[in-house]
């Protein structure tokens, strides 16, 4: 499928000793099936690129390469045939900089545009067969314990379980969180929201129980799954307190997407002056 390594990281290790926390600790498929509670399935490396192969996970140094992938981004890939080679094939052209913000043609059902890079990823806009997604990529090429990022197979495990348990409560303040295709290791896939970004003023009536929410909802995870949410903080705050007003999208609804919930911050990361950073 083209160049495999934008789908499996680079810092690769031989196939012995594998310990996958991912699959083991985070994904859960049900009783007799292959699929979690989400109707997601996880899929090893192999058909991405060398099943011999792993990478450095968030708190592991072996986790098994490989993606997990929604019903519906099963649905995408079937309908599109090739899609994800070509996907491969364009985040080279993306890390070599040669995808600037005017869309760029990969294939007859592929074109990819840059939208913006921030802390923890650079984002991209996917133009898949006539209808829009958005892309995200590591602005870090390996996950390590000396960098601060995680896998996006877990950032998609912990949206998709915020958006299932607290449903009815954000359903309350109409807000919602965007559709998730696929993730790797260093890729992600999800819904593209149009709409238009809000100010604080209009952000206003969904600060307060938004903070209060996402605040017990970490607190309650951290004590029953410390793999799946250690470092992970509320993404509503900018460290001046000030709240993230360009983390939504209002739709023409009125409903409010919010795009990133989550930021991880890796407790082992140290910064020049070898101050811990998480």
């Amino acid at each position: 499928m083209g160049d495999p390594k934008r789908f499996r990281p680079d810092s690769v290790k031989p196939a012995e000793h594998f310990h996958n926390p991912i699959e083991a600790d985070s994904f859960r498929p049900l009783p007799g099936t292959d699929r979690d509670k989400f109707g997601n399935r996880f899929v090893s490396s192999g058909i991405l690129g060398n099943p011999e192969k792993g990478y450095m996970d968030k708190d592991h140094p072996n986790a098994r390469a490989g993606f997990l992938i929604s019903p519906e981004g099963q649905r995408l890939i079937k309908a599109n045939p090739g899609l994800l080679s070509q996907i491969d094939g364009a985040l080279v052209l993306c890390d070599d900089g040669e995808v600037g913000k005017s869309s760029k043609k990969i294939s007859e059902i592929l074109s990819v545009a840059a939208l913006d890079q921030g802390g923890q990823s650079k984002l991209y806009k996917f133009f898949i067969n006539g209808s829009t997604y958005v892309g995200k990529t590591q602005t870090q090429q390996e996950i390590s314990v000396y960098y601060n990022n995680q896998s996006y197979v877990t950032e998609m495990l912990q949206i998709q379980t915020l958006a299932a348990e607290k449903a009815k409560q954000l359903e309350q303040i109409n807000v919602a969180l965007p559709e998730i295709y696929f993730a790797t290791s260093q890729f992600m896939l999800r819904e593209f929201i149009r709409g238009k970004e809000l100010d604080s003023q209009a952000t206003a009536r969904i600060e307060s129980p938004l903070i209060e929410l996402l605040g017990e909802f970490l607190r309650q995870k951290r004590r029953q799954d410390s793999r799946l949410w250690s470092g992970v903080k509320s993404d509503l705050n900018y460290s001046g307190q000030d709240f993230k007003t360009n983390n939504f999208i209002q739709e023409e609804s009125g409903r409010v997407v919010m795009i990133d919930p989550f930021a991880y911050y890796n407790l082992k990361a140290k910064n020049s002056r070898g101050e811990f950073l998480g």
